[in-house]
């Protein structure tokens, strides 16, 4: 029986190398050859692709046309962008800025055309907490 290798200290080495059985490696070359490949890419043509649906976008939904909303009451542009939300105590509001001149309003949704005054915005968009 032989003595297992010693490192510098002194200590047992695990061999570096093991030997291979007898016959593994034409198995292992014979067991390869025979295997099927694995195909990394799914044939063309089996079934027809269904037509993508259209991604949701602020860009291309539609949103209500609201009194006061379909034209800038600056400049009477109709390049606008709309942005229906509801602020912190509920109120529906759709946003409206237009493209032309950078002018910015918000409309209540039930209401009569006439755009809310930014104080009254803030007011309903604040966050209201309760003190201890």
């Amino acid at each position: 029986m032989t003595s297992p290798a010693t490192g510098r200290s002194g200590a047992p080495m695990l061999p570096t190398t093991f030997t291979t059985p007898d016959g593994a490696v034409a198995a292992a070359r014979a067991a390869r050859a025979t295997a099927q490949a694995i195909p990394t890419q799914r044939a063309r043509g089996r079934r027809a692709l269904a037509a993508p649906l259209p991604l949701g976008s602020i860009a291309t939904t539609q949103s209500r046309t609201l009194p006061g909303t379909t034209s800038c009451g600056v400049c009477a542009s109709t390049a606008l962008t709309h942005l229906e939300m509801t602020l912190t105590d509920g109120t529906p509001v759709v946003f409206v800025s237009c493209h032309a001149c950078e002018h910015k309003s918000w409309f209540e949704v039930d209401g009569d055309g006439t755009a809310m005054s930014l104080q009254a915005v803030l007011g309903s968009a604040t966050k209201i907490t309760a003190k201890a």
